[in-house]
């Protein structure tokens, strides 16, 4: 019982720092568990925030079959947490042929779009959208991707990503927490 009680008291100490930091983000890896996938850092992605990326993708690995993030810009704006308000640029390529799929950039031009984080996973986006974008800071520009598994979806302009591993670039332009 002695044992017992200093283990209580020091694990209610730590969860209640844990409680005071606010909730830890969990961001999707860079690179995947299985030998021969590609990684986030095979991936090439050339141009400034706030401008259409142009994506290089590998041919030397195999696309990832989790889903892997990693920030190519950290920003330095509020942080992207649950149910947040997000104003986003964004460019998808499919890995297959590596074409651009959609996207808010025409030419050098962007018409952003907001996107809620309000429910994970049932944003009504592709699969693991969501996942990709927690925790990203507004000022900030991520590489997202989504394998195939997760990319069976309709996008909005009827699209079918069906057996396609999707690649994102993502600027936050804002976010508002709510």
């Amino acid at each position: 019982m002695t044992v017992v009680l200093p283990v209580v008291a020091a694990l209610l100490t730590l969860t209640g720092c844990v409680g005071r930091m606010g909730p830890v983000l969990a961001r999707p890896p860079e690179r995947s568990p299985v030998v021969g996938e590609c990684a986030t850092t095979d991936i090439g992605v050339a141009g400034a925030l706030d401008e259409q990326p142009k994506i290089t993708l590998p041919t030397d690995c195999a696309p990832p079959t989790v889903l892997l993030a990693q920030d190519l810009e950290k920003g330095k704006g509020p942080r992207a947490l649950p149910h947040a308000e997000l104003s986003v640029s964004y460019v998808l390529i499919t890995w297959s042929s590596g074409e651009k799929l959609d996207g808010t950039w025409s030419g050098n031009n962007t018409l952003p779009i907001s996107v809620s984080l309000s429910n994970l996973r049932d944003s009504g986006w592709i699969r693991y959208w969501d996942e990709g974008l927690l925790g990203i800071r507004a000022g900030g520009r991520r590489l997202i991707v989504v394998p195939v598994a997760a990319a069976n979806t309709k996008m909005g302009s009827g699209t079918t990503t069906s057996g396609e591993t999707l690649v994102f670039v993502v600027d936050a332009i804002s976010i508002t927490p709510r």
